[in-house]
C-alpha cells in the first residue's frame, strides 16, 4: 500500500513488503472495510509498533514502521523523517484539524511557508488505518481475529 505523502520533493513516502507466514488475507468473513472518515475523532497510533531508522534508496533515513501482528498483508511502511511530527501527534489528543493546526504552528515557527491541506493530513490517517496502524476498534477487532484463528490451528 502507498501511504499518500504529506512532504512534498524530497520527502517521500514509500512502502516496502514482507511476507507473513499467515494473515487475515484468507479470511472471507472478516470486514476490510477502513473506519468511517470522521474529522472529531482522535487517532491514536498503537505503542506495540516497531519503528526502526532505515536507509532509504536515495541515502536519506527512513523511518520504517512495522507491525508485529502483521495485519496488513503489504507489509511494513517506510515513511520519511518528515513525518515523525505528525505521527508524534496521533496520540488520541488531537484530531485531523488539530493535527493541521499544530504541523502548521511548527512550520510557521521555522519560517515554512509550506500549506498543508486538511484532506492531505486525513487521507495520511486513513491509510495508517487501513494497515491497522491505528489503536481503534478495526485494529481490535483484526487482532482478536488473527488470534482466534491462531488458537483453531492444530
Amino acid at each position: 500500500m502507498l501511504v499518500p505523502s504529506l512532504w512534498v520533493d524530497e520527502e517521500l513516502i514509500m512502502q516496502d513488503s514482507i511476507l507473513t507466514a499467515w494473515t487475515l488475507a484468507d479470511r472471507e468473513d472478516f470486514n476490510w472495510e477502513p473506519m468511517k472518515k470522521n474529522n472529531d475523532q482522535n487517532p491514536v497510533l498503537r505503542s506495540d509498533l516497531d519503528l526502526s531508522p532505515v536507509r532509504g534508496e536515495d541515502g536519506g533515513t527512513m523511518i520504517l514502521l512495522r507491525d508485529p501482528f502483521g495485519l496488513d498483508c503489504n507489509g511494513p511502511l517506510a515513511f520519511s523523517e518528515g513525518a515523525l511530527p505528525l505521527l508524534s501527534l496521533l496520540d488520541g489528543n488531537n484530531n485531523a484539524q488539530d493535527i493541521l493546526d499544530l504541523l502548521e504552528q511548527k512550520m510557521a515557527d521555522a519560517e515554512n511557508q509550506a500549506r498543508i491541506p486538511l484532506e492531505a493530513i486525513q487521507s495520511f490517517i486513513d491509510s495508517l488505518d487501513e494497515a491497522f496502524l491505528l489503536d481503534n476498534n478495526r485494529f481490535a477487532k483484526a487482532r482478536k481475529a488473527l488470534v482466534d484463528s491462531f488458537k483453531q490451528r492444530p
